[in-house]
């Protein structure tokens, strides 16, 4: 406190604000008083602080006298923080007007201390208010052009000090825009509250005011002020400082600088600047006596805005005997008069003067371009007014004058136009204005252009020096590498270049392609596609080349001139229609029509003019109209087929039938194809009349309730590609004209038993034998959902088989293209994709370390010679993937394995599930357990490890990521040949679809696919698990179809006596059901026994040629060896496909020795032994049995090449009647085959088509990826047999380049590296050349790791482009 009182004494002694005692100057006491006496301070003060500082202007206008208070100014000023606090707590006296001047000044000087302080309410009571202090500060940094201050208060004080500053700048705005000068003088409080004034007022301080500038735009850019509010300010404050030529001279300075600054516009701020001319001389006294220098500023000024535009006339009322003697009196009047000359060389334009003379004026420097008229109008604006499109084209094209220049309205040369109505000037200006856009736009292109060439070569240049000096440092750094590379490379060129070089000529394509270009099952092209069927063709047109001629003598109007008249099918005019239809105009029979599927897909996928011709012969023939070109019936066909007249220049006919009250329409077809069409209609509708059960028989199935009643049963119309039912679309009178429309989707027709599978509510389980058209089921009901959820983008169904040939069949059927809504896949591809788009999982199921039965049995049971004498390797297989591992007992246990206790525990599975014995089953658990151990050391994994891991993710993302699951779940999913699944693999489909989405078709019986023995009820198991306590969504009870469309009653018989045997002695094993009939009757299979393998060799060679050779899996590649004969395949192997002609090759001697007794014993129906629980394994060996009669479709042949126990048994109960037989039939009399002799077969008859089909077969068969690879070798070798049967050398050789690429494969390990690679090179420029690409791909990826690394980046970089 001593201190500071002491630097206060000698701070006020120096300023003679105080007299100190001489006594006290060297010590001061706490207690002295100082005495103060009043002193006159203002020439001091003035002095030592100029008139420009805040403390000036305020000692100058307020201190007349000082006071101790007044103190606070200098402490304030000079920043004496210390002083200034002990006077603000111990000196009286202080109100708010001091307060707030010390806020302002401190703010000015920028004190940070003192203006933290004064802001500081904690610790002293203020007069003031916060936010009086708060505004001072701002107004005192904006008064010292401190911009980053200003900001920096304003954003730290908020919104209500901003607020209040925005106020009285409004204050301020209003003053200066409609207040005259006079009025400036008295400055009202709200004035000093001014952001805008504090920063304005103060511009006299900066010469060049680059400091205003800055903080000018910053509050610009905060409050929005306009460019006529900033002029107002500086004229209002030209007007105060004008007393003092000094500061009004940079006033005007500094206005010209914020005209530049902000590009303010003289013209259009006429007025306001001419206020700033009137200030001027309104202050002629005082620039009276300014100097000689400073009236030239003035007169200048007002000379320049006359040159701009602005008007300076009558600036002044006055007109006083001083005002005419002042010196500036002449020279404004001269500059005055000087306007007005300006003004008037204007009426050269306004009076319509030449051209010419206008020019001289111009060129002369009478009239300058930048003069401008009354309104601050240029040349171009008066021209535009005037409508003196001349004289503007002349200004804007010669003189360069701008149409963009505003005058003092603000508007442009053709605004001013159209104000004026000048409609010359206004339509050149236009036309100008355009033709100068196109021009800028093409030159901006061509510059661009130019730009970007001159950009290109300097871009090349620069990369060709890179690349040069690049290439020189990489040389010379890597000179080794380069040349090993380099020999890489010649190596790699050597090898190679025929394949890289090789152009294939042929698009890739696949098998599965191919045989839908030339199979039968692609009905388009089995009706229109000849080139396929040559053979069959010229067959069928040779036998109706004579029947199907037309007598083209009968009256016959309207005749297309482009057909061939040989061609035409119809009968002559007097008798092609019965005398029922002759009446123009008869009362039809009939109520609807029916449409097959291939007439369908034509009139989708045709013309849409096709669909108004049908419409309108199908109203012809709804109201009965009747004459030869609507109703002709053609020659030569056994069953009435009629013809009608597409139209009469397109030669498409309409060839329909009628089916007691409904007509079918079978094709649209070109006049050309009629022939061929008709025989197929004729053989398809007599296919059931001729080999139709007879009705004795077909009364006897009623009677047993095998079939409905007579009233009861549809008509089946058989598919002119084959024994399947014919899919009709129902087409009413009432409806006809929806065809037109291209929403047309027409309703599929059902039969009942049909309708009720496809009504079905829920998941439905069908079952049917096989060939009863469980397929044909799941076709109608994909078809039946789509049409019901038509338009529904949320709708998505899938389907799944194991086979790659069933997908495609089914899509066929449908007709649709695999899409987001619809989609067909296998369950491995079903898998593949889950894989893929589900997410976070690090495991790795690689293709290669995946174990199947073959790997199984050959790698891990038979190493061990104990485990063959507790089960065979099948059981021990079929027990873990489908009971340990695959069942859901196992699926809900912790590590997702059966435990030990519940599968030895007998009550826990039961006998019938689990037929091992209960004696060998902790033994059976034993090779489990070795065989996980197994797996887990070698990094193995089978298909019940991927399906559990794929379970886990799905039910993650399901609840994590929903996005993603609902990118894979879909609304329906429908799943053939179910039998072939275990329970977890159901599950992961029920997951995918839901409890109530899902069509589950299969036959138990059928169930050979090793590993898996799945019961129906063991589906509904899976139901019960995913519906949990919503017993609502468990799946309904089974439904079954009886009606077999694949073999004749003759093949049935007998398929049905191994079933008896199978339902009887194994009842666990496969449901019962009804046993099923077929639709034709056939010959009894024929049996040749103890027949020596050479004379069947002969007979496949001869009579027997294309028939198809049925043995055990094991023994197919023997017996292809044996028998010179490629069409052998295992019963597996051949399951899902169907053949004319079968022989089921020592089915029954190969059987294993410990089952030929037992299988007797079954054939003779011997009581006393349990064969469910002692021999499970002859239940798997009926169904394969089974399931190699049902692939037959006509001629079915038992042969068996040597005598055995079982053999003998079997060929007795097939060809005697000294056997009983069980079941349904027993009692019954006859045999179900016949015993034939070697010589007494008939020769087959199979034609080039025929061959050409079963090869392509066979071929997709070798092309699947879940065929091993030595089956897929023997199916390519079987297509190469079949194809050059049929003369097709083209096919013979992709297949055998497809069967030696394989078989290279398969044994690549053989080879050393050098070979290898040239082998490769080899095989897959023969693929590339075949257009077998895929495989192609896989030879290399086989290959891969076997070859140098520059060869596989370079082989790698050539396939992926």
């Amino acid at each position: 406190l001593i201190r500071t009182r002491a630097i206060a004494c000698d701070v006020m002694r120096q300023c003679s604000l105080v007299y100190l005692d001489d006594d006290d100057r060297s010590i001061v006491d706490v207690d002295v008083d100082y005495h103060t006496r009043p002193v006159n301070i203002s020439l001091y003060v003035h002095q030592a602080y100029p008139k420009e500082s805040p403390l000036g202007r305020l000692v100058l206008t307020n201190i007349r006298s000082f006071d101790r208070k007044s103190a606070y100014i200098i402490l304030a000023t000079e920043g004496y923080f210390d002083l200034l606090d002990y006077f603000l707590q111990n000196i009286e006296g202080w109100d708010s007007t001091a307060e707030l001047n010390v806020c302002r000044i401190a703010a000015f000087f920028g004190h940070s201390t003192i203006i933290a302080r004064f802001l500081d309410d904690t610790h002293h009571q203020f007069n003031s208010t916060l936010q009086d202090r708060q505004e001072q500060v701002v107004l005192g940094a904006a008064e010292a052009l401190n911009p980053r201050d200003v900001m920096y208060c304003l954003d730290q004080f908020g919104p209500t000090i901003l607020s209040s500053l925005s106020k009285a700048d409004d204050y301020f705005v209003t003053v200066v825009t409609n207040a005259e000068a006079e009025e400036f003088a008295d400055l009202s409080p709200p004035l000093t509250k001014s952001l805008l004034y504090a920063v304005l007022h103060n511009v006299c301080l900066d010469s060049d005011g680059s400091k205003q500038l800055v903080i000018l735009g910053t509050l610009i850019e905060k409050f929005s002020f306009s460019d006529r509010i900033i002029l107002a300010g500086l004229c209002f404050v030209l007007s105060c400082d004008l007393s003092d030529h000094y500061p009004s001279a940079n006033v005007l300075n500094f206005i010209a600088a914020a005209v530049k600054h902000f590009q303010i516009d003289v013209v259009s701020n006429g007025e306001i600047l001419r206020q700033s001319c009137k200030c001027i001389i309104d202050g002629h006294n005082y620039i009276e006596r300014s100097d000689e220098d400073c009236v030239h500023l003035y007169l200048d000024w007002i000379k320049k805005m006359a040159e701009r535009g602005v008007n300076i006339q009558a600036l002044t009322a006055s007109n006083s005997f001083g005002w005419r003697r002042s010196s500036i009196f002449a020279e404004y009047t001269a500059l005055a008069n000087e306007q007005i000359a300006r003004w008037n060389r204007f009426d050269m334009i306004k009076n319509d003067s030449l051209l010419v003379s206008i020019q001289n004026a111009i060129e002369s420097g009478e009239i300058h371009l930048s003069d401008r008229d009354r309104g601050g109008q240029l040349l171009t604006h008066v021209a535009a007014g005037y409508d003196r499109a001349d004289v503007l084209e002349w200004l804007v094209t010669e003189k360069c004058m701008s149409l963009a220049s505003l005058d003092g309205k603000s508007r442009n040369v053709l605004e001013t136009a159209q104000a004026a109505k000048a409609v010359l000037a206004s339509n050149w200006i236009k036309e100008y204005q355009s033709s100068r856009i196109i021009v800028n736009f093409l030159r901006r292109h061509h510059h661009k252009l130019l730009n970007a060439k001159r950009l290109d070569r300097r871009m090349q240049a620069a990369t060709i020096v890179q690349r040069r000096c690049r290439g020189c440092l990489v040389r010379r750094r890597y000179s080794g590498a380069i040349t090993s590379r380099m020999k890489d490379s010649q190596r790699f060129r050597y090898i190679w270049n025929k394949f890289i070089c090789s152009s294939s000529k042929v698009s890739p394509t696949s098998w599965t392609q191919l045989r839908e270009e030339h199979s039968d099952m692609n009905t388009n092209d089995f009706v229109f596609d000849e080139s396929s069927f040559e053979d069959t063709d010229a067959q069928l047109s040779s036998a109706l080349e004579k029947a199907l001629l037309l007598d083209d003598t009968a009256g016959y109007v309207e005749r297309d001139p482009t057909t061939d008249s040989s061609l035409d099918l119809s009968y002559p005019a007097h008798n092609n229609v019965d005398s029922s239809s002759t009446t123009a105009q008869s009362d039809p029979s009939w109520t609807s029509f029916q449409m097959t599927s291939h007439v369908v897909k034509f009139l989708k996928n045709g013309d849409p003019q096709y669909r108004r011709f049908l419409v309108r012969r199908l109203h012809q023939l709804a109201t009965g109209e009747s004459s030869r070109i609507l109703k002709k019936r053609l020659k030569g066909c056994r069953t009435p087929i009629f013809e009608t007249y597409l139209e009469q220049k397109s030669g498409f006919r309409i060839l329909w039938t009628e089916e007691g009250s409904t007509k079918v329409i079978w094709f649209l077809s070109p006049h050309d194809r009629v022939s061929r069409l008709a025989k197929l209609i004729d053989d398809a509708k007599n296919r059931t009349a001729r080999q139709l059960v007879p009705e004795s028989v077909v009364a006897k199935l009623q009677n047993d309730q095998l079939i409905p009643p007579s009233h009861l049963r549809e008509k089946v119309l058989l598919d002119v590609c084959g024994n399947t039912p014919l899919k009709l679309y129902d087409i009413s009178h009432h409806n006809i004209q929806d065809i037109e429309s291209t929403n047309w989707a027409p309703l599929l027709h059902l039969t009942d038993e049909e309708k009720d599978v496809v009504e079905a509510q829920g998941t439905v389980l069908l079952l049917g034998r096989s060939g009863t058209g469980k397929t044909v089921c799941i076709c109608n009901k994909m078809e039946c959902d789509r049409q019901h959820f038509q338009g529904d983008t949320t709708f998505k169904q899938l389907f799944v088989a194991r086979s790659k040939r069933l997908t495609k069949y089914v899509q066929g059927v449908i007709g649709v293209q695999d899409s987001d809504q619809t989609q067909f896949r296998t369950f491995m591809e079903l898998i593949n994709e889950l894989d893929a788009t589900l997410q976070g999982s690090d495991d790795c199921f690689v293709p290669s370390q995946r174990i199947q039965f073959s790997r199984f049995k050959l790698e891990f049971f038979n190493s061990s010679s104990s485990n063959s004498t507790i089960v065979s390797p099948l059981v021990a297989w079929t027990v873990i993937r489908s009971l340990l591992k695959g069942s859901i007992e196992a699926f809900r246990s912790p590590h997702g394995v059966l435990p030990r206790e519940s599968f030895t525990d007998v009550h826990v599975l039961g006998s019938k599930r689990c037929r091992v014995p209960a004696e060998v089953r902790n033994s059976v658990y034993d090779i489990f357990l070795a065989y996980e151990g197994y797996k887990k050391d070698r990094g193995l994994f089978d298909d019940c490890d991927r399906i559990r891991h794929l379970i886990t993710r799905l039910g993650e993302t399901k609840v994590s990521k929903p996005e993603v699951f609902e990118r894979v779940s879909k609304s329906r999913v429908y799943v053939d040949e179910v039998q072939d699944y275990t329970q977890i693999e159901l599950l992961l489909m029920f997951m995918v679809g839901s409890p109530v989405g899902m069509f589950l078709a299969g036959d138990p019986a059928q169930s050979v696919v090793e590993g898996t023995d799945l019961r129906f009820e063991e589906i509904r198991s899976v139901g019960h698990f995913v519906a949990g306590e919503q017993r609502r969504l468990v799946p309904n009870k089974y439904m079954t179809v009886t009606v077999n469309f694949r073999s004749h009653s003759g093949v049935l018989n007998c398929a049905g006596g191994f079933l008896d045997f199978l339902f009887h002695f194994f009842p666990s094993s496969a449901k019962a059901l009804k046993k099923d009939y077929g639709l034709f009757q056939g010959s009894r299979p024929s049996v040749l026994h103890k027949l020596d393998a050479k004379m069947l060799k002969a007979l496949l060679a001869d009579k027997l040629m294309g028939a198809i050779v049925l043995v055990h899996d094991d023994s197919a590649v023997y017996w292809r060896r044996a028998l010179d004969y490629s069409l052998v395949y295992g019963i597996r192997e051949a399951k899902g496909l169907e053949f004319k002609t079968i022989i089921l090759l020592d089915f029954f001697s190969e059987l294993p020795a410990s089952l030929q007794k037992p299988w007797r014993n079954i054939i003779f129906n011997r009581p006393g032994v349990d064969y469910e629980a002692d021999y499970p394994l002859l239940s798997t060996y009926l169904k394969l049995l089974y399931t190699g009669i049902t692939r037959c479709i006509e001629r079915l042949f038992f042969v068996e090449t040597k005598g055995s126990t079982a053999g003998d048994a079997t060929v007795r109960f097939l060809t005697t009647n000294t056997v009983k037989r069980i079941g349904a039939d027993a009692g019954k009399a006859g045999t179900l085959a016949t015993r034939a002799n070697a010589t007494d077969v008939e020769a087959l008859s199979m034609t080039a088509d025929e061959f050409l089909t079963e090869g392509l077969n066979s071929a997709e068969a070798g092309e699947l990826d879940e065929v091993e690879i030595g089956l897929a070798i023997s199916a390519l070798a079987r297509a190469v047999w079949c194809f050059e049967r049929a003369g097709n050398p083209k096919l013979a050789s992709k297949a055998r380049a497809h069967k030696i690429s394989l078989e290279f494969r398969r044994g690549i390990e053989e080879f050393d590296n050098n070979h290898l690679e040239t082998r490769a090179a080899r095989i897959m420029e023969s693929l590339k050349s075949e257009g077998l690409v895929r495989e192609m791909n896989s030879v290399f990826y086989s290959v891969r790791p076997f070859l140098p690394q520059y060869t596989g980046e370079e082989l790698e970089k050539h396939l992926t482009s």
